[in-house]
């Protein structure tokens, strides 16, 4: 029996909805559409981007819905289902549009991405829309920005029953190409009868939605399908109501095609240049320089990494696509995420959505999978600590009482630490290495006590006071030796670049041979033809070369990725 084909509740009031609900799973559709369409009376829906791909996961749970639209003695609203969708154009072709009515360009762009197909299944449920359509029962409107750019990225839907009782689903913007292409959402649910709260909120969306549809909106101009664009999708209704249209029919050949591009995903991470096929997978475009983050990761694993991009420039989408990366063809099976407790669902929340990995997170004394529901199995940290991917507070996991507990797990691959400039000395003293607080201690033990096999560390300001706050947080790191002696070594390297920089020469020498000594230590070689540093006479020549290179060879330089808006 078909999902949308099981007992439907007779209003919405007669089913308990959930808080939430996410997919790519088939829960969005077994426990919000099918469920709430079945007793629809009007169903207002805003996408985000017009496609073809949009247009057919619109129908999602449609079936018992069509039923009754189709009865020839249906004798509701119409149309009983509105359809808000948004395009982007150009400035000049919003003008054009805006000053003189010209169609042509957005009727162009709609008809080039209603062109567009990505399964098999997406013309039969074009086909379900395009009857809707015919028979007035379906009417689309499209909003373009004023001012051309952009794009209208709300994304919600309203239900409404026969009571004039209305559930509202409203969720993540994010409909990216690879996000629409895996069917991913994620959606809250509010009822306008669940207190004045929910009420408000559901107002606040319906009120919204007719403002956007009555083109009264200050920034998007909303206008009715151009008529080519109607027409093409007309033209893919059937003569009859399509009650018993599949809208996945079997497809020998492109079922075929399905398994030789899974075979070759599967595959791919373990070809040369693999990792792209990875991130080019996941649910979010990835900017360029998280790109290079997560490349350098994958390949110099496990050397750990310190991930330090200002705010806003995406650490935790760089952190989520690199466990991404290293669970698919790098090794990584155990990855424990230690985050501050007050961020523990929304990084559960982002990892799912940003890399695709559900996550479950041990916080109050509960395992909480994505969905929010308790695994009431596992009882005790301990036990939580056998999932093979976990959330855990930092705060819990540094105590005493568990940090025992913590560094006792079956080791991780992967240990990954948020908000890592908390990890700090006790004492302000360049001297006082081993005065750590208890983050610091636990990260550092981590590796050392063969619990973790490598680590990334995250933090926008891993300098806050103190200069010698971010080499501490190289030693989780798998940095030690000479860098990590004497804080002094660390001052010195510097002040020989400085002098070097400065036109002067290193002195004394042995501040020269010791920078020389701790720059080959890490394994790099110095440019060929220069002079060295501790050498007699004059200034040494290719005193910049030495400068830049003594620069970019320390293990902070190699080991941190930092990018700024500047």
């Amino acid at each position: 029996m078909a999902v949308e084909d099981r007992v439907a509740p007779a209003s919405l009031r007669d089913r308990e909805w959930p808080p939430n609900v996410s997919s790519p799973s088939r829960q969005v559709v077994t426990d919000l559409y099918a469920p709430a369409l079945a007793v629809a009376r009007t169903y207002d829906r805003q996408c985000a981007y017009f496609s073809s791909s949009v247009l057919a996961a619109a129908v999602a749970g449609f079936r018992p819905f069509l039923g009754r639209l189709a009865d020839p003695s249906y004798d509701g609203p119409r149309p009983a289902i509105r359809l808000l969708v948004n395009e982007a154009l150009s400035p000049e072709d919003a003008a054009a549009l805006m000053g003189g009515g010209d169609t042509a360009p957005l009727a162009a762009h709609l008809l080039a991405r209603l062109g567009e197909r990505t399964d098999t299944g997406t013309d039969a449920r074009l086909s379900i829309l395009g009857w809707l359509v015919r028979e007035g029962l379906l009417r689309v409107r499209v909003g373009v920005m004023r001012r051309g750019n952009g794009i209208n990225h709300a994304k919600f839907g309203l239900v409404t029953d026969a009571r004039g009782d209305t559930l509202l689903f409203h969720g993540s913007a994010n409909e990216t190409a690879s996000g629409i292409a895996s069917n991913y959402e994620e959606f809250d649910i509010r009822v306008s009868w669940g207190g004045r709260t929910d009420e408000r909120t559901v107002t606040s969306y319906a009120s919204k939605f007719e403002t956007m549809w009555a083109d009264q909106h200050e920034h998007v101009h909303v206008l009715d399908l151009p008529d080519a664009v109607r027409q093409e999708l007309i033209r893919l209704a059937p003569e009859t109501p399509p009650v018993e249209v599949d809208p996945d029919p079997p497809d020998p050949l492109a079922w075929g095609r399905a398994l030789a591009r899974w075979a070759f995903l599967l595959a791919s991470p373990y070809l040369a240049d693999g990792m792209r096929s990875v991130v080019a997978t996941a649910p979010v475009d990835a900017w360029p320089h998280q790109l290079r983050v997560v490349s350098d990761l994958a390949r110099e694993w496990p050397a750990g990494r310190l991930l330090c991009d200002e705010v806003g420039m995406g650490k935790t989408i760089e952190g989520s696509l690199a466990l991404r990366a290293l669970m698919t063809g790098r090794g990584v099976g155990r990855a424990l995420l230690l985050v501050p407790a007050g961020l523990l669902r929304q990084w559960q929340g982002e990892v799912k959505e940003k890399a695709g990995l559900e996550i479950p997170r041990w916080e109050g004394g509960q395992l909480i999978r994505p969905d929010e529901t308790v695994d009431t199995r596992v009882q005790t940290l301990e036990k939580a600590l056998e999932e093979p991917l976990l959330l855990l507070s930092r705060e819990l996991a540094r105590r005493k009482t568990y940090r025992d507990v913590v560094l006792g797990a079956t080791p991780w691959d992967l240990v990954l630490i948020d908000e890592a400039h908390h990890a700090r000395r006790r004492e302000k003293d360049p001297r006082a290495f081993n005065s750590a607080n208890e983050l610091l201690s636990l990260a550092r033990d981590l590796p050392l006590a063969g619990s973790a096999r490598g680590v990334v560390l995250m933090s926008a300001t891993p300098m806050q006071t103190d200069p010698w706050e971010p080499w501490d947080l190289l030693v989780p790191l798998g940095v030690g030796g000479a860098w990590q002696s004497s804080f002094e070594n660390v001052a010195g390297y510097f002040r020989c670049i400085g002098q070097l920089e400065g036109g002067q020469r290193p002195s004394p020498g042995a501040l020269g041979r010791q920078a020389s000594a701790l720059a080959v230590s890490t394994g790099a070689v110095p440019p060929p033809g220069l002079t060295a540093l501790d050498s007699g006479g004059g200034l040494p020549t290719g005193r910049r070369q030495w400068a830049d290179w003594l620069r970019t060879v320390t293990p902070l330089s190699r080991r941190m990725h930092r990018h700024t808006r500047g």
